[in-house]
């Protein structure tokens, strides 16, 4: 599980530092330091990490009583990210 966590906090952290296209496993891995089939043990491809992600922050708004800070901080990663949503 804290594996996991880290990947999302890399891809995370590279979304905002390079375009989302240029994104892929082998970035992830490298940034972490673990071999591409560490990464394909907790997810089949970046889409499923992508929609992880998604599903935590939906699961944080439910838990959360809609925080409206935390809404608004998830609608502007959606809007900042819209292509990757959109695909």
């Amino acid at each position: 599980m804290k594996l996991e966590l880290e990947i999302k906090k890399v891809f995370l952290k590279l979304i905002y530092t390079k375009p989302v296209e240029t994104i892929n496993v082998s970035s992830i891995c490298d940034e972490l330091n673990i071999k591409r089939q560490t990464f394909y043990y907790h997810y089949r491809d970046i889409l499923e990490l992508v929609d992880s992600i998604f599903e935590d922050y939906t699961n944080e708004l439910i838990n959360e009583e809609m925080n409206l800070a935390y809404l608004k901080s998830v609608c502007e990663f959606s809007y900042e990210n819209v292509y990757l949503i959109s695909s």
